[in-house]
């Protein structure tokens, strides 16, 4: 391009780049391979800059035809600019296609460009041209666009490279140029053109953009000087640059424009340099590859590179470019528009990024829109809408008719009706509608819509959204069914239940609480905490209510009780948590009360059984013993002195047995009357249990206040008392302990008045008796052995040991006595003697008695399931044990749960105890003997029993005591006494034991005087379990073998007689 040309086009210039200096840096390279044909190298290209890097967009159009006039070249880069921006555009889905063909259709470019411009589709019909059209070929616009392109350009009149055009129409090619055809005029003669064609896609489509040249060589000083301007004027307004490159001379030329763009002074002699190190560095190898590949004939879509400037800014630029080629194919030219879209850039990511907040949003609160453009009766859907609807917006066109299928057949006719409604009013009422789908679901949508009115107020669109609320529904009823659980627990609650207000009013409560207290909803309403609250427990939860309040404790519960209406006290348990409310801020307290009156009232009672004697309302051990260390510790505390009096009833047991324990009963109340009226106010009498009582007198002066005292209680109780309308007559023994001559502490002076009642007792009772030093040791023991005999059961200190009762006729063992033992590890081996006794009177023989007869009967069971001989298992009596009312059923219990049969129970009773209620022991003996079990009669000889008492017991067995036994046949009274118990039995039919055989001549005479079994040492020694087993088993069914000339059976002893001690206990 020479001089000419530059000063032609006043600040726009032509550079020429001498090849040794053209491509510093390898810039040279990449123009090389550009100038080369189909080269589809990479252009290396890099730039130099500073601070912030601007964004810059390039875009790269395609000419194909020879170097054109300088004008036309720029008016041709410029239109593609246009056509890329709006290709670009419809692309990024931002507008229609309808609004870029009529943005197109407003370009003031194409009809500034000084060749006629026709734009066709794929069928080739028109959809544009500018002015020049009807200036050069006499068509209107209006006349061409829709018609066939073959009506301005007949088929018969189209020349060489015709084809081209279908080929950028089937997107083969991006350019074409070179085509050669006539037009027909609209006065009917033709016109030869050029034609240049340029592929242009909007929205999918191709489109073709052709420009018509004259057939007539153009000439650059021919431009119209007002086009050239109008053309600057459109490239500032657009903010377009344009540039050509001389592939042959390597000159460039650049617009003014694109030097203002670029901020490079117009003197520069390497501007395209220039620009290349102005490029980010990520994109000068796009730049130089795309320039490649266009110079190869590759479609080149448009690109945008970053452009940094010295103040560090950076701006994005969009450019496209074209290749000219010459005959070989060779690109000999590059020319393309640069043009910067750094505000619009912006603007599209802050659209998207909007559109992408909005869908977001969208989904988020699963709300979907739409739009029904009425003029068009065209609909749009959100994707949120077809997600809602759970449809592919490719394959469910967004149509009323298809939003309708979705809906409900019951919900459809008012949202039709509704449609009809929207296009009279601009807003309407929420519908809410269900949606069912192909499964059966169903979702719950909220509708809004409003109509969109123009300056007239007719409607025209209606726009909607959706909101999917099947969820919050669902947790709506959830909420409901919840709600109503909760209410109708709370009503049928047994509980009450309230909300209480900071300042204690009643805000609400279930029907329970308010029929606890007896109010009103409205009454209750008025009231607060402390208007129901008891006067003493008014503000009982006053501090621990401000404590949860400050958030100290979480919880409280109290008890404390509420006055009713009717004026009724009742008590209450109450457990309150506060309820707050999202900011921490205190609504109100919930309080469960329950109503415990029944509770209270049962604890009460139970307090004072535990304290008192439920049969003469006095004081207990537990308790008088509480008081009398509280007077003990007040004694102490004030130097003063206190007297405990024990008092024992002596003649009790007799009216007890005689009259009945419910006159006992009768009896123990009296007394205890009698000894309050004894006492001061302040004096304390309790009841120990049994006919024992004491008494507590605090604050004495002396013993002498404890003697009068005494002789008041003995005057008051030998007062004849009437009982179930018989006269008793008791008296009492009264020991007396006085703090702290005595003792010091309560246990020790209740144990020293005990001692002190004893000796009254045998100081021939109805006296009373100081504590003295010297009675300690005597009673000591005796109360220790009563502790460790209560206890022996427990500590398994007791065993049983048999004696075998042997037939004298075959010296077989018939039967076994079994004998209690006692051994303790501090104190030995015990005498039955002095702890059968001490039982009897403690009543400890009872149980001891029962553990006995099982004890036996189990042993026996043994014994048998061992293979041994059956015999029968004699088991002893007690006088007491024999008057209890449960003893046939203990026994038939025993008998049952041990698998005994009863015929090998044989008991044994005394001639003193059935001679005492001879009627009453008959009975009981006849019924012992109903039951299957043997009754013998012990120590026979020793009582004072009749004859004709003795036939009315149903006896199987006489005992010879051992005290006559002992001196035969030396002693002529015993041996009297001895023949004669045998021949009564003979007599009565019964068979005689004698016990207590020692010697062989006991032996030879009880035999000779016709005695059927014998027992004692001469046999054997009681022996534990073990060793008995072993006797019968030597014994067995033959038989013992006599030894010396009598040839009396003996009963050789295997193991110790001693009872076995217990396990883990040793001798001290």
């Amino acid at each position: 391009m020479g001089a000419d040309d530059s000063g032609r086009h006043g600040a726009q210039q032509t550079v020429r780049m001498p090849a040794a200096s053209a491509a510093p840096n390898g810039l040279h390279e990449g123009d090389r391979r550009i100038r080369e044909p189909r080269h589809a190298g990479k252009a290396q290209v890099r730039a130099r800059g500073t601070g912030r890097v601007k964004n810059l967009w390039i875009t790269a159009t395609t000419w194909a035809a020879q170097v054109p006039t300088l004008s036309r070249l720029h008016f041709r880069t410029l239109l593609d600019g246009y056509m890329g921006d709006a290709r670009n555009t419809a692309r990024s889905g931002q507008v229609s296609a309808a609004d870029v063909d009529r943005r197109a259709a407003s370009f003031a470019t194409l009809d500034a460009l000084p060749d006629p411009v026709v734009v066709v589709d794929a069928l080739e019909r028109v959809v544009f041209t500018n002015r020049h059209v009807v200036h050069r070929l006499g068509f209107a616009t209006a006349e061409l666009v829709g018609r066939p392109l073959d009506e301005l350009l007949p088929v018969e009149l189209r020349g060489r490279r015709w084809q081209s055009l279908t080929e950028v129409l089937r997107r083969e090619r991006q350019t074409a140029t070179g085509i050669e055809a006539s037009a027909r005029c609209k006065d009917g003669g033709p016109r030869a053109l050029a034609i240049e064609v340029g592929l242009l896609e909007i929205d999918g489509a191709a489109l073709a953009v052709c420009l018509l040249r004259d057939a007539r060589p153009a000439h650059v000083d021919g431009l119209n000087a007002a086009a050239e301007g109008s053309l600057k004027e459109a490239q500032r307004i657009a903010k377009l640059g344009s540039w050509t490159w001389d592939l042959g001379t390597n000159e460039h030329w650049w617009s003014d424009e694109l030097y203002e763009m670029l901020q490079i002074d117009r003197g520069e002699s390497r501007p395209f340099e220039r620009y290349v190190e102005m490029l980010h560095p990520d994109d000068r190898d796009r730049v130089h590859d795309n320039a490649a590949r266009i110079a190869n004939g590759d479609l080149v879509e448009p690109f945008d590179v970053r452009v940094r400037f010295p103040d560090g800014s950076q701006r994005i630029f969009h450019s496209q470019g074209a290749a000219t080629f010459d005959a070989a194919g060779r690109a000999v030219q590059l020319h393309g528009t640069v043009q910067d879209v750094t505000e619009q850039r912006a603007a599209e990511a802050a659209l998207r990024l909007s559109e992408l907040r909005y869908r977001e949003a969208q989904r988020l609160a699963k709300i979907g829109s739409w739009e029904w453009d009425l003029a068009a009766n065209t609909s749009w859907w959100s994707e949120e809408l077809y997600r809602i609807l759970e449809e592919d917006p490719a394959a469910y066109p967004a149509t009323f008719e298809n939003f309708i299928a979705k809906v409900h057949p019951e919900d459809r006719p008012a949202l039709i009706e509704g449609q009809r409604q929207h296009l009279a009013s601009p807003a309407f009422p929420p519908a809410e509608i269900r949606l069912v789908f192909a499964d059966g679901r169903e979702k719950r949508i909220e509708q809004l819509v409003q109509a969109r009115v123009d300056g007239e107020g007719q409607p025209i669109a209606i726009v909607g959204t959706v909101h999917d609320i099947t969820e919050r529904r669902t947790l709506e009823n959830k909420l409901r069914e919840s709600e109503a659980r909760y209410a109708s627990t709370v009503e049928l609650a047994a509980v009450g239940i309230a909300h209480v207000a900071a300042d204690g009013r009643f805000i609400w409560f279930n029907s329970r609480f308010r029929e606890m207290l007896g109010y009103d909803d409205d009454e209750l309403l008025e009231r607060t905490i402390h208007d129901v609250s008891h006067p003493d427990d008014m503000h009982v939860t006053d501090r621990e209510r401000a404590q949860m309040h400050e958030g100290l404790i979480d919880t409280l519960t109290v008890e404390k009780r509420y006055i009713r209406k009717d004026g009724e006290t009742i008590w209450v348990r109450i457990t309150g948590a506060p309820r707050r409310g999202a900011d921490e801020t205190l609504l109100y307290d919930v309080a469960i009360v329950e109503d415990i009156t029944v509770r209270k009232a049962a604890e009460d009672r139970v307090q004072y059984l535990a304290t008192h004697d439920e049969l003469t309302k006095l004081p207990n051990r537990t308790l008088f013993g509480e008081l009398l260390q509280r007077a003990i510790d007040a004694a102490r505390r004030t130097d003063q002195r206190c007297a405990v009096l024990f008092i024992d009833l002596d003649r009790f047991k007799v009216v007890n047995d005689s009259l009945g324990h419910g006159a006992g009963d009768l009896l123990l109340k009296e007394v205890a009357a009698r000894l309050r009226q004894c006492v001061r106010a302040s004096d304390v009498v309790g009841r120990l249990g049994g006919d024992e009582f004491v008494v507590l007198l605090e604050r004495i002066g002396g013993v002498e206040t404890a003697a009068d005292t005494a002789r008041r209680v003995l005057a008051s109780l030998h007062t004849p008392i009437t009982i179930m309308g018989h006269e008793c007559r008791v008296t009492g023994s009264v020991g007396i302990a006085t703090y702290p001559n005595d003792a010091r502490d309560a246990a020790t002076l209740m144990k020293h008045a005990d001692m002190a009642m004893y000796l009254a007792k045998e100081e021939g009772k109805n006296n009373f008796q100081f504590y003295s030093a010297d009675m300690a040791p005597m009673s000591v023991e005796h109360l220790e052995l009563e502790v460790r005999l209560a206890q022996a059961l427990q500590r398994a200190e007791l065993s049983l040991q048999y004696q075998p009762r042997v037939d004298v006729a075959t010296g077989r063992i018939l039967a076994g006595e079994a004998l209690l033992r006692w051994w303790n590890a501090d104190l030995g081996t015990v005498s039955p003697a002095q702890f059968i006794p001490l039982a009897e009177d403690t009543g400890l023989i009872v149980t001891i008695g029962k553990w006995v007869l099982r004890t036996a009967c189990e042993q026996n069971m043994a014994w048998q399931r061992r293979g041994l001989p059956s015999i029968v298992m004699s088991v002893n009596l007690s006088p007491r044990q024999f008057k209890e009312p449960s003893l046939l059923s203990d026994i038939e219990s025993i008998l049952g749960e041990t698998g005994m049969a009863p015929e090998l129970l044989e008991l044994e009773i005394t001639e003193s105890m059935i001679m005492q209620h001879v009627d009453i022991a008959a009975e009981k003996a006849a019924a012992i003997k109903k039951l299957g079990i043997k009754l013998a009669i012990d120590d026979f000889g020793t009582g004072y029993s009749s004859l004709s008492q003795l036939k009315r017991f149903p006896i199987d067995t006489l005992k010879i005591d051992r005290a006559f036994v002992r001196d035969v046949p030396q002693s002529a009274y015993d041996t009297a006494i001895t023949k004669a118990v045998v021949s009564l039995g003979k007599g009565l039919g019964v068979r005689v034991v004698a016990e207590g055989v020692e010697t062989a001549e006991q032996y030879r005479f009880l035999r000779q005087n016709g005695c059927d079994e014998m027992q004692g040492f001469y046999f054997s020694k009681p022996c534990h379990p073990d060793a008995f087993g072993e006797l019968l088993k030597r014994a067995g069914k033959r038989g013992v073998r006599a030894r010396g000339s009598a040839a009396a059976p003996r009963l050789a002893l295997t193991g110790s007689s001693r009872s076995p001690r217990p396990r883990n206990r040793r001798p001290s």
